[in-house]
């Protein structure tokens, strides 16, 4: 059998949570306008459990996958507890109604004519 090496890029190496993580995670919770109770009852942890966390102990088994379930939610919050060469922010897509405006500015401001008629 012919086995290959998974993509170099794939590969997280060892860590992986960042050494900052219990600053991120303090300004995790400052953006999502928790407590630290708030985010201990959010993931379904014990508020001594959140202690560690913020003293070091990495989260991890069930808590750690409620806890990033939980930044999903928070415009950014993934981002704020990887860190961006983790988890790229995601680049904004224009809504429909954002580029109907700017086919119209670049018309001056009038609105199309109706050829269908």
């Amino acid at each position: 059998m012919n086995r290959r090496s998974p993509p170099s890029h794939l590969f997280l190496g060892s860590g992986f949570l960042p050494d900052d993580f219990p600053d991120r995670l303090k300004r995790f919770k400052e953006e999502a306008g928790l407590t630290w109770e708030g985010v201990a009852m959010c993931v379904d942890a014990d508020p001594r459990q959140v202690q560690r966390w913020r003293d070091g102990t990495a989260p991890c088994g069930d808590a750690l996958f409620s806890l990033f379930k939980l930044a999903a939610r928070v415009p950014g919050g993934v981002q704020l507890l990887l860190g961006e060469d983790v988890c790229p922010p995601a680049t904004a897509v224009p809504t429909l109604k954002d580029q109907l405006d700017a086919a119209t500015a670049r018309r001056g401001g009038r609105p199309q004519k109706d050829h269908a008629a």
